[in-house]
């Protein structure tokens, strides 16, 4: 199906079964051939204002979770601030990915322990950046840009991870209420254009 059909504005044609096809557009355009423009924004997050965003996870709230993937894209402008944090009011548990003097940070704890995955190299402020940390059981790995993955593992017997609060991006209602171990201690300042994750 896609030798005959042209996707506009530098889309890609996929097969998306025998006598259909699905275009996939880059930013900024939509429509069934990327034919539509249209004007994206993305949320700025500012240390200043206590800034934050909430979005409920997928699952039920009292899921436990075996395996996470995250992948976030942003603009730092300021060297320290959480990207992302969850928690759970009744355990130890607890997600978290912080900035930290320009380093990026994955903590994590199944409620036995807490695994501290910290990046090797000092990310740029004022320009974009990737990063993906997923987490399988007790063990966790952090990828930021074209640094070499890293890796880590929780302390304790746990492997699973419950989050019953929200997933707060780039800050948190109150700081005094996240966990110790979770080294959230200020707002992100700059933009985070994308967030994505899968869970079971």
């Amino acid at each position: 199906m896609c030798d005959v059909v042209s996707c506009a504005n530098d889309g890609a044609c996929f097969a998306n079964r025998a006598d259909g096809y699905i275009c996939l557009c880059p930013l900024g355009f939509k429509g069934a051939l990327c034919e539509e423009s249209f004007s994206l924004s993305s949320p700025l997050f500012n240390e200043t204002m206590f800034s934050y965003a909430v979005i409920q996870w997928p699952q039920s709230s009292q899921s436990y979770l075996s395996f996470m993937e995250f992948e976030v894209t942003f603009w730092p402008s300021a060297p320290s601030g959480v990207l992302l944090y969850s928690d759970d009011a009744g355990s130890k548990d607890f997600l978290a990915i912080n900035l930290v003097d320009k380093y990026v940070e994955f903590r994590f704890d199944c409620g036995s322990g807490e695994a501290v995955i910290r990046s090797e190299e000092q990310i740029s402020l004022d320009s974009w950046h990737e990063l993906r940390v997923s987490r399988t059981a007790k063990s966790g790995i952090l990828h930021v840009d074209n640094q070499r993955p890293i890796g880590g593992i929780a302390e304790g017997a746990f492997t699973q991870i419950n989050c019953s609060s929200a997933l707060y991006i780039g800050g948190v209602p109150e700081y005094e209420k996240t966990k110790r171990t979770a080294g959230v201690m200020k707002p992100f300042t700059g933009i985070i254009q994308k967030v994505c994750n899968r869970v079971q």
